[in-house]
């Protein structure tokens, strides 16, 4: 009897940590349509730079995309990350919501923990408006994992 309490502490114990490692990993913000545009022009007059930063921090990089521009009928933002080959990092940002034709600059940051120090590794950003049935590529940049290292890149040329 007390052998099968014990392994349900450390099961129940185990369970706890996993959902607490998955929750918390990404550190996902966003902030949806802080001016609407009308036409689909993608970049938005009253907005004076589209870009993303980035830092390191321990073994975490944290990055910011500020005026990202994304679709009007956005009501939610997802961020998935997934490893691809050879140090590449690939992040996903899904648009949730309805189809609309204009778009609004937002801002969006997460976090990408437990990565290895000294390592390179190439971060592509891909985005999905809510009429897309794909995602596509936004952005891509390498960086080192080093304390301190940091970045501005801007988003659309």
């Amino acid at each position: 009897k007390n052998c099968m309490k014990t392994l349900n502490v450390i099961f129940c114990g185990l369970i706890s940590l996993f959902l607490l490692a998955c929750g918390n990993d990404l550190d996902v913000k966003y902030t949806l349509c802080k001016d609407k545009v009308s036409s689909r022009s993608k970049l938005s007059p009253n907005v004076d730079e589209h870009y993303l930063t980035y830092r390191v921090d321990g073994k975490t990089l944290k990055v910011e995309l500020y005026n990202y521009m994304g679709s009007c009928g956005t009501e939610e933002i997802k961020v998935e990350p997934t490893r691809g080959e050879s140090n590449q990092l690939i992040v996903k940002i899904t648009e949730i919501g309805f189809s609309a034709n204009c778009s609004c600059p937002m801002d969006i940051s997460f976090s990408l923990a437990d990565l290895k120090k000294g390592e390179t590794y190439e971060c592509v950003i891909q985005y999905k408006e809510p009429s897309h049935t794909t995602h596509r590529t936004l952005i891509a940049f390498t960086f080192e994992m080093k304390e301190g290292a940091n970045g501005k890149i801007l988003l659309y040329e």
